[in-house]
């Protein structure tokens, strides 16, 4: 037995055996404009192959239905249409001061309620600690800090998931 095929428990090792076993159809490896153009047009159309068409280009019809004061910015609720019949909620924070032209992030949110976590928002105890454990609210922060943050909501999480499947804190009885 040779040492490529002798089992192995780590994961990472396992990993990296297979990578260095295996070049990437479309690797990038042009040298020239017209390689690389060739390059360019096999890797978008594998892209949109494994990905799926995007949806088409369309009036976002943003409907501004929520302002709120929150001391050092407001946050503005807007929500968007990205596709016919599906609506997108999101948020916009204004610091009240800030120098033009002014610093701005996207926010996007991670694995957990969807935005409210990016936002600062905790509707219990528990909930509080995690975000503050985890630094995650940090679009609060940055727009207390003279940014704006745009904070839009990924599909299913939040307002844009069932009731069925919201997420929940198994640690403690006030969060179901």
């Amino acid at each position: 037995m040779n040492n490529k095929s002798k089992p192995i428990f780590s994961t990472v090792e396992h990993l990296e055996r297979l990578y260095s076993q295996n070049r990437p159809r479309l690797s990038f490896s042009a040298d020239s404009v017209r390689e690389w153009q060739k390059w360019s047009k096999e890797l978008k159309a594998k892209s949109i192959e494994l990905l799926g068409l995007f949806p088409e280009k369309c009036d976002l019809k943003p409907q501004i239905v929520e302002k709120k004061d929150l001391g050092t910015y407001c946050r503005e609720k807007i929500i968007l249409e990205p596709e016919e019949g599906l609506l997108m909620p999101t948020y916009l924070l204004i610091p009240k001061k800030m120098d033009f032209p002014a610093p701005a992030i996207l926010a996007l949110h991670g694995h957990g309620r969807g935005a409210r976590d990016v936002l600062g928002e905790a509707d219990s105890s528990t909930w509080r600690k995690i975000i503050e454990g985890y630094n995650y609210d940090y679009a609060h922060k940055l727009a207390e800090k003279g940014f704006i943050a745009f904070v839009p909501e990924a599909r299913g999480f939040g307002e844009r998931e069932k009731d069925s499947e919201k997420v929940i804190n198994p640690r403690e009885e006030e969060d179901y």
